[in-house]
């Protein structure tokens, strides 16, 4: 819903925003997958999540590694 909203008024910074949705699992490796295929395939901009601060990482690393 808050997309919509945000969207319906413009989007942010004149942006759309589109909400990609991948599960973890709670494993670093799936994680890790997971955030490559986002930045590389998807080409978000923004990733969020990771409960654990080694998944956390395993993102960090995927996300740093494929810009």
């Amino acid at each position: 819903m808050v997309i919509d909203d945000i969207n319906a008024n413009g989007g942010l910074l004149g942006r759309r925003i589109d909400l990609c949705l991948e599960d973890s699992a709670t494993i670093d490796s799936v994680a890790e997958a997971k955030a490559t295929k986002l930045v590389k395939l998807d080409k978000v901009d923004v990733i969020l999540g990771g409960i654990y601060s080694s998944t956390r990482q395993a993102i960090k690393s995927a996300a740093v590694v494929c810009r």
